[in-house]
């Protein structure tokens, strides 16, 4: 008779990780804020005219950092909901998070290199990779391995698996449009950052019954 697997592995480990790799990558994203341009400005004029040159840094590090908390509020729900932790479920979350520590990188290059196709590109592919892998980390621990809680509001499932295949499927579709035009995908980029914001303050999965 096969004797029951007794795991040592904890969700409280997980979430500390977790947190910290949010708050790093989203203190990093600050960084890409101070420039040459600002810190060799002397005068009044310098210093309007080098934050006029800014404002696609300051709209990707705005997108990022909204994308960065609406990712890290889908990840604390799917840490509350599991009832149990196994070594899949934290190889996924580890991919995931490899995806988020990335976002600092790929936003640099979206506000610093404005307009060129390869850091448009690159970026639309890291955050549908951080989509896709918030996905099968819920989809994992939900339906593959039975890790979450019994009795929650079966709604939630449906919901973010639609949400995040969604943001999947819309950010390679942006990061395709720029094949086109790099401008469009940069604006798509902050339509979608805004939806996904709208989406989860009018309709929040932390506040659903379960």
């Amino acid at each position: 008779m096969a004797k029951p697997k007794v795991t040592v592995l904890t969700k409280g480990r997980m979430e500390a990780l977790s947190d910290n790799v949010f708050a790093v990558a989203m203190t990093l994203l600050a960084f890409q804020l101070a420039t040459p341009a600002l810190a060799a400005a002397k005068s009044e004029e310098q210093l309007v005219s080098a934050l006029r040159l800014l404002w696609p840094v300051f709209v990707s590090y705005g997108i990022s950092f909204v994308a960065l908390g609406l990712y890290w509020i889908s990840h604390h729900a799917l840490a509350a909901f599991l009832e149990k932790m196994d070594t899949h479920q934290l190889w996924l979350n580890l991919a995931f998070l490899f995806c988020i520590s990335l976002i600092p990188f790929s936003a640099g290059m979206l506000g610093e290199k404005f307009g060129l196709r390869s850091a448009t590109i690159i970026y639309g592919a890291n955050l549908a990779a951080a989509s896709l892998t918030i996905f099968l980390s819920w989809r994992g621990a939900w339906d593959l391995r039975k890790l979450i809680q019994p009795g929650v509001d079966p709604f939630i499932r449906a919901y973010i698996y639609k949400l995040h295949l969604g943001l999947t499927v819309v950010y390679l579709g942006a990061a395709a449009a720029a094949f086109i035009n790099p401008l469009v995908s940069f604006w798509a980029y902050v339509l979608i950052a805004l939806a996904h914001l709208a989406l989860q303050l009018f309709s929040p999965i932390t506040e659903r019954p379960s």
